[in-house]
């Protein structure tokens, strides 16, 4: 069964662009309470013990009956990988040469793509995510945007490689309505390693982004 994964550093390590109080909260508070009732909807429903991304695929399968599970098992999936995103000692240099070429061609330059990626965000009316994927068929990047616990990765060709949560608990008791603000100094605390490595073992593959059940990555070989 799927557990609370652990964090990739200490609550305090993101400051100052993310406070320890946000994180404890939006990790223990939020992230749990997606796995306590995606756990508890999971019951009364036939699955195999599957990874959650491969789960929740599945569940796409049939979006109107899933509704809830797809809401919670996202909101579960989406935090899980959005924690990888973040790391204290982020540095644009790890981004490997392949994909920092692909986004020149994409968007033009990094700065570009981080300004495109943050005027998207700030156009999500009310809660979402902000992504950056890569399409496997046409091997092009591309920005996405979603509400609530919807993810790309799950309804589209387009694997997701970064994630920015956009919902207001993820930012407003330092940054009260500035959106904008956080979008900004997130760039700060973004782990460029794990980018490069989710295009390069998962979406240059043609595979989502996956963790096992106590929420550490997944690499098949």
């Amino acid at each position: 069964m799927f557990e609370l994964p652990k964090l990739p550093y200490t609550y305090d390590a993101l400051e100052p662009i993310i406070d320890k109080e946000t994180m404890i909260l939006h990790h223990s508070k939020h992230h749990q309470t997606y796995l306590d009732k995606f756990k508890e909807q999971l019951r009364s429903v036939e699955h195999k013990t599957i990874s959650i991304g491969k789960l929740l695929k599945q569940l796409n399968n049939n979006p109107k009956e899933n509704k809830i599970l797809i809401n919670n098992g996202g909101g579960y999936y989406n935090h899980t990988f959005f924690w990888y995103c973040m790391s204290p000692e982020s540095s644009e240099t790890d981004i490997n040469n392949e994909l920092r070429e692909m986004i020149d061609r994409d968007f033009g330059s990094l700065q570009d793509m981080k300004k495109q990626f943050n005027q998207d965000a700030l156009k999500i009316f009310g809660s979402g995510w902000q992504w950056l994927c890569y399409n496997p068929e046409n091997k092009k990047l591309v920005l996405k945007s979603s509400v609530n616990q919807f993810n790309p990765g799950f309804t589209s060709n387009e694997i997701p490689i970064l994630a920015c949560d956009v919902w207001e608990h993820a930012y407003y008791l330092k940054y009260n309505n500035r959106r904008g603000e956080y979008l900004d100094s997130w760039w700060n605390v973004v782990d460029y390693k794990n980018l490069s490595m989710f295009y390069e073992l998962f979406a240059k593959q043609g595979k989502i982004v996956d963790f096992v059940s106590n929420g550490t990555i997944l690499v098949e070989e």
